[in-house]
């Protein structure tokens, strides 16, 4: 039986797997007549349980199908690969109206790709503005949690970017300048 479909079961934190074949092809040995029986069972379900597997890595995933009285049972393995998910971290861009104090942004953004769902980002950065202009914000150190606070960082390819701090004017200044008069007589 050709192109029997596989389905793959895994847990939601399982990030990108890869090398589960979409079908398999599904070899019926036997008498004419039970081959003729199996052929007319229709579709064979082929299952892969990798619910087990959470965190980014290559595993040895091994299948069996039970025999009966008919056919023979089968087992055997296959290499699959849970990958890390590409993101892409940045401090979120600030600003504000120049009042004194110092502006700084340690909220991150993600900007390619997500986070699995119940996952949160912390960073740290260098950035501070205190005076009128613009400066780049970078990140220092970034870590990744699951919904139990457990750091799960490794399971991302994280891509640091860079965010911006800026402080601008309250207005035009103005600047009234008042010059009084100066007598003298020329001396030469």
């Amino acid at each position: 039986m050709y192109n029997q479909k596989v389905t793959a079961l895994y847990n939601e934190e399982a990030y990108v797997v890869e090398n589960v074949p979409d079908t398999v092809d599904i070899i019926i040995t036997g008498r004419k007549n039970e081959i003729y029986l199996a052929k007319q069972l229709g579709e064979f379900a082929v299952e892969l349980d990798l619910s087990k597997y959470t965190e980014a890595g290559t595993y040895k995933v091994y299948y069996y199908t039970p025999g009966n009285t008919n056919y023979n049972s089968k087992s055997g393995s296959v290499d699959v690969t849970i990958s890390q998910k590409a993101i892409t971290i940045k401090p979120k861009d600030a600003s504000k109206t120049y009042d004194g104090t110092a502006l700084t942004s340690n909220e991150p953004e993600i900007t390619t790709g997500s986070l699995v769902s119940g996952h949160t980002a912390e960073i740290t950065t260098s950035g501070s503005l205190t005076n009128i202009g613009n400066v780049e914000n970078e990140i220092l150190t970034h870590v990744i949690k699951n919904a139990s606070g457990n750091d799960v960082t490794r399971n991302y390819n994280v891509t640091l970017a860079k965010g911006t701090l800026t402080v601008t004017a309250e207005g035009a200044a103005k600047l009234d300048i008042t010059l009084g008069t100066y007598d003298k007589v020329y001396d030469g």
